[in-house]
């Protein structure tokens, strides 16, 4: 049996920025009618924040309000290591752009205002069972 590579991410979040990371887990939680690592939460924003990237970056606003949920509370999530290569991805888009780069920190939270933004068919349609890869699955 292939083994999936993980990893674990460190977001540093508010009491505000856990809360709304709860509000999403749990609007794909249920969603998905099923109970779910929050690994895979983490994934599906990342994964509508990459594809926002190729269309329209989000403007100061998002920005605004992501940064809203910074703070000095680390919270590590476990997940797939696609994550990583997503980021990368982001970055790389952004300076071919010629836009300034974006902390990593901030994209995780900027992933989380993507994720707020969809539709629920968005949400679905970015989940790692649906993208492209066996390798984008997250272990249960």
């Amino acid at each position: 049996m292939e083994r999936l590579r993980t990893r674990t991410y460190k977001l540093r979040l508010s009491p505000e920025g856990i809360r709304h990371f709860l509000d999403c887990h749990h609007r794909l939680a249920v969603l998905l009618g099923e109970m779910i690592p929050y690994g895979v939460t983490l994934h599906v924003a990342m994964t509508l924040l990459a594809r926002t990237v190729t269309g329209d970056w989000l403007d100061e606003a998002d920005e605004r309000i992501a940064s809203q949920w910074k703070g000095a509370r680390t919270c590590f999530v476990g997940s797939s290591y696609r994550i990583a290569e997503m980021t990368a991805g982001i970055a790389a888009a952004r300076v071919a752009d010629d836009q300034p780069p974006v902390p990593v920190a901030l994209l995780y939270l900027l992933a989380l205002r993507c994720f707020e933004m969809a539709t629920d068919h968005e949400l679905m349609d970015a989940h790692p069972d649906k993208c492209a890869g066996a390798g984008d699955k997250i272990p249960e």
